[in-house]
């Protein structure tokens, strides 16, 4: 495993541990199982740690710990990796005594096209096939979460059909609403906030996903699971209506 990931400083208080670098569920899998571990083996002068599609960010208290020294005791927990990435939601047993890892599964409502979706119909055709096919292969999926960025609360989620893959648009938009369900090259994600957009947009959610004055301003963390469910017009416009007057909580379950 040691000969698979690379440590390197990322400033004076922070190092970058680097894995394979594809995106993967497995390889995401890694790296949560490792911020896990590090929770649980080295707590003390860890200020946060940020996970991402194949690398994990560790911040440091550097009057508690020296790049090297903090870097030894990582790669002495990377033998465990493997058993603690067993719990993680892969489908495979846990073994007993041991604590798995739980997840949230969401439900996103989404409605597609027109306004909402304003690249919808340019992709229909380019691959002759109706607006609707396009809808049916993009939330017949259930995405997972690999990380939020690059603007506050962007949801980066996991590969759609591959006869959605997009490239981006060789001219951005100045500006899309906050909600914008989007594809971008082999990825799908979603603009919680209003900003520009180089993704191709394809539909809407009515509820706000990112909250500031929440302790937790986004719902979602990686390893969480997103699933699209597409609505109407009309249903939007209901649903928006009762999230802005706080009486519409997002659909959730734990999985693992």
């Amino acid at each position: 495993m040691k000969k698979n990931v690379n440590i390197k400083a990322l400033s004076s208080d922070a190092l970058l541990i680097e894995f394979e670098q594809r995106i993967a569920p497995e390889i995401l899998w890694q790296v949560l199982a490792l911020e896990r571990l590090l929770q649980e083996h080295l707590p003390k002068g860890i200020r946060e740690t940020l996970p991402a599609y194949a690398s994990l960010a560790v911040f440091y208290e550097s009057s508690f710990w020296a790049f090297a020294k903090l870097k030894s005791a990582v790669l002495d927990l990377l033998p465990l990796l493997p058993k603690t990435a067993s719990h993680l939601p892969s489908g495979r047993r846990q073994a007993k005594g041991q604590k798995q890892m739980k997840f949230k599964t969401w439900e996103i409502p989404v409605c597609y096209g027109g306004s909402f979706g304003p690249d919808l119909r340019q992709m229909a055709e380019e691959r002759g096939v109706s607006e609707e096919r396009l809808v049916e292969w993009h939330s017949a999926r259930s995405y997972p979460v690999y990380m939020l960025g690059f603007m506050p609360g962007f949801v980066y989620l996991g590969e759609p059909d591959e006869r959605l893959h997009q490239p981006r648009r060789s001219k951005p938009r100045t500006r899309v609403a906050a909600g914008s369900v989007a594809i971008g090259g082999r990825q799908t994600g979603i603009y919680a906030l209003p900003g520009p957009a180089g993704w191709n947009v394809i539909g809407r959610t009515p509820v706000g996903l990112f909250q500031l004055r929440e302790e937790r301003p986004s719902p979602f963390r990686p390893g969480d699971v997103l699933r699209f469910v597409p609505i109407g017009k009309r249903e939007f416009e209901a649903q928006q209506a009762l999230w802005q007057a706080g009486r519409y909580p997002l659909q959730k379950q734990w999985y693992d």
